[in-house]
């Protein structure tokens, strides 16, 4: 009887210590599992800022190209068009249009090599004064509305039906698109040799109905 009492209480307290240590071992993995958890959040939050950091950079550039465009009184021309931004303030043809514009900011960026230029063709292609775009760029065939081509903060569009070049902006506090654009639309007239006056991420109506062929995105935004 005394055996079969202490047998029992030797069962009872290792029945009671694999208790412990599973409860101790799910405790633990609990806690591995929350740190995980709040360590990929983290990464993330830090992937996000990183990125907002680079957004933020990438629309910089942008004004500050076409802020230097106005000061320096830039004509808009479809010809004698320098390839590069600092060759056009070094030499004085101050002369621009939509598709120089964007190729100077991506330039000055760091995306693409100076002197390698682009533009859009009147049916909505790519035409690029170079062979490849390299590996800091992607380009994507959409031929769809605004609202609808899943356009990222950053991205060059080119659109279809005219032979134009601008670039995402996001969208303002009411939700309308913004535009960073050095067409005829950023000069004081809206024609052929006139000046640049406007500048930074601008909402631009005219665009809203129109159909954007190709997307060039710079991976380094994403």
């Amino acid at each position: 009887m005394i055996e079969s009492k202490n047998l029992n209480k030797t069962r009872s307290f290792f029945l009671f210590l694999a208790l412990s240590m599973i409860i101790t071992a799910y405790a633990f993995s609990s806690k591995i599992t929350t740190e995980a958890a709040t360590d990929s959040r983290q990464a993330v939050s830090e992937r996000e800022q990183l990125r907002q950091a680079r957004v933020k950079r990438w629309y910089a550039v942008c004004t500050n190209v076409g802020r230097i465009m106005a000061q320096k009184n830039f004509r808009y021309s479809n010809g004698g068009v320098s390839k590069s931004f600092r060759t056009a303030l070094k030499k004085g043809k101050r002369r621009c249009n939509c598709a120089r514009y964007v190729s100077w900011c991506v330039q000055e960026f760091g995306a693409i090599s100076r002197n390698k230029t682009f533009y859009a063709t009147s049916g909505g292609g790519i035409h690029k004064s170079f062979k490849s775009w390299g590996n800091q760029v992607s380009v994507h065939r959409v031929y769809r509305s605004p609202s609808n081509a899943g356009l990222k903060e950053g991205d060059i569009c080119f659109w279809d039906g005219v032979p134009h070049v601008c670039i995402y902006a996001g969208k303002s506090e009411k939700g309308n698109t913004l535009w960073f654009d050095g067409g005829k639309v950023a000069t004081r007239s809206n024609s052929e040799g006139s000046t640049y006056s406007k500048y930074g991420r601008r909402h631009l109506g005219y665009l809203d109905g129109r159909t954007i062929s190709y997307i060039v995105r710079i991976k380094a935004l994403q």
